[in-house]
């Protein structure tokens, strides 16, 4: 799997864990403490929105050494003046 198959939703990669028993099991074992993420198809065979966005998320974290949010919100967000824009909707403003 590339950083390609990830931007494009082909990385084969399982969806998410309420639309697929496989992931669903899988998710069991990563509250374990185990990693993983199936692959359900090979990398660059097929298109659907999936995980991948989490993952690329990961990797853009481990090669700034830094979390997405505060790189998001430090280079997007903030210089466009969304100063009430967030990946979680806080009770208070729901």
């Amino acid at each position: 799997m590339t950083i390609r198959h990830l931007l494009s939703h082909t990385s084969g990669i399982g969806p998410y864990s309420f639309t697929n028993p496989i992931e669903y099991a899988a998710r069991r074992e990563r509250r374990k403490g185990r990693m993983g993420a199936p692959l359900l198809d090979e990398p660059g065979t097929k298109w659907i929105t999936r995980r991948a966005r989490r993952v690329l998320g990961m990797v853009v974290e481990k090669i700034t050494k830094s979390q997405l949010r505060a790189l998001v919100s430090g280079h997007i967000f903030t210089p466009l003046g969304m100063v009430d824009t967030s990946y979680a909707v806080p009770a208070n403003k729901q």
